[in-house]
């Protein structure tokens, strides 16, 4: 990402970063921190595909509080739940269910 910024200064234009996020890989002490790594690549004008699981602790929630109305939640997410075919466990999860909707509604 650093070197993506570093391009963007250089060239004037914004660049992209995809990224799988590393929920389980992090303690839930990094999280915010690697949230507000991926506000301020947004805040330099880059842009980020990141996918994430929806499960407690991730980065989805912490990345979308700098968004504080769900209007503005919505026009940066693509929900891939709502697009998918869901397995019969996901179905009927109410804990699935419940987590998405904190993350996205705030």
């Amino acid at each position: 990402m650093a070197l993506i910024d570093a391009v963007r200064q250089f060239s004037g234009e914004g660049g992209t970063f995809i990224c799988e996020t590393p929920e389980s890989a992090l303690d839930i002490a990094y999280t915010d921190n690697v949230a507000n790594m991926f506000v301020r690549f947004h805040e330099a004008d880059c842009f980020s595909i990141l996918s994430s699981n929806v499960q407690a602790g991730g980065v989805a929630e912490p990345v979308l509080r700098k968004y504080k109305s769900k209007k503005q939640r919505d026009s940066r997410i693509f929900n891939l739940v709502a697009h998918a075919s869901l397995s019969s466990v996901q179905s009927k999860s109410t804990k699935l269910k419940n987590r998405l909707r904190q993350i996205l509604n705030g």
